[in-house]
């Protein structure tokens, strides 16, 4: 499944191979900085994924992933999973239970240092009307070196436009803990000494982030009489602010096209900006069916 992808289907097993890679970099405009190689460390990935049904209202899946990597000297090879259990009930009041592990890779700092972490979600969302919902979270995590991190989620979505053109704003809040926290001071020097620094990461204590969301998906397939049921396409422009008074802005797009009943095309690309951080993520994806 790629990033964001969340729905769950019944009875399906799914076999990939991937290629991924981490390109972290360090401020190269730092004059004095130390630090682990900025080189990009490659990842072929192998994944398995799988779903069942168990009665009406109940799903269980499972997603595995192992790595191998091109240089053995910074992630190491270990499975990768995300797993758990969906009930949907009558009244379409979702609850899920998931566990997990995955990579923290954050920075060249991360991925040197081997850190990961492991935990469990837990979800409830539920429909107030036709076009109202809102959904609860929370989920703890234990890390590799020996952090601790709790988050809360609440949020509250309304559906303006129906499909298939579908308009839908989202207001959530998020807050997070942690055991250890990140010093700030040390990653704002103007020398970074990165093996001072314990945790490299981004680990806050008491912290929270409200933002507003604006979503934006057409569903093109039974419009253009392709043949196709799934072509869209979607864009997303979110607003943040957080407890240190510091904004973000967020923009996403993507879309999906089923060429034929048995071979598919999904891309995606997400970027993240801020005074405090900047991301850019993006994928792309081909699925072959078979009867």
């Amino acid at each position: 499944l790629p990033p964001g992808r969340t729905e769950v289907q019944t009875h399906v097993v799914c076999f990939g191979l991937g290629r991924r890679t981490y390109a972290p970099g360090i401020d190269q405009t730092i004059p004095a900085n130390t630090g682990p190689s900025t080189d990009p460390l490659n990842a072929n990935v192998v994944r398995l994924f799988g779903s069942k049904a168990l009665g009406d209202n109940t799903v269980v899946d499972a997603l595995g992933e192992f790595h191998t990597y091109d240089t053995d000297d910074q992630l190491s090879e270990r499975l990768y999973y995300d797993a758990g259990v969906t009930y949907i009930s009558d009244t379409q009041t979702t609850v899920k239970l998931r566990f997990f592990s995955e990579p923290v890779a954050q920075n060249a700092e991360t991925l040197l240092r081997d850190i990961y972490r492991q935990g469990g979600r837990i979800g409830l969302e539920t429909a107030l009307t036709r076009r109202l919902d809102w959904g609860i979270s929370g989920l703890i995590a234990d890390y590799s070196d020996d952090n601790t991190r709790v988050e809360g989620n609440v949020f509250a979505a309304y559906e303006f436009t129906t499909a298939p053109t579908e308009l839908r704003v989202l207001v959530k809040a998020d807050f997070i803990d942690s055991s250890e926290e990140t010093d700030p001071t040390l990653l704002n020097a103007q020398t970074i000494n990165w093996d001072q620094i314990d945790v490299p990461y981004f680990s806050p204590n008491g912290y929270s982030v409200f933002s507003l969301e604006t979503n934006w998906q057409h569903q093109l397939g039974k419009e253009w009489f392709t043949g196709a049921d799934d072509m869209f396409y979607k864009v997303s422009v979110g607003f943040a602010v957080d407890s240190n008074s510091v904004a973000y802005t967020e923009f996403g797009m993507g879309g999906g096209y089923d060429i034929t009943d048995w071979l598919r095309m999904e891309v995606g690309l997400r970027m993240v900006r801020s005074s405090a951080i900047d991301i850019t993520s993006g994928f792309g994806m081909i699925t072959v069916r078979w009867p």
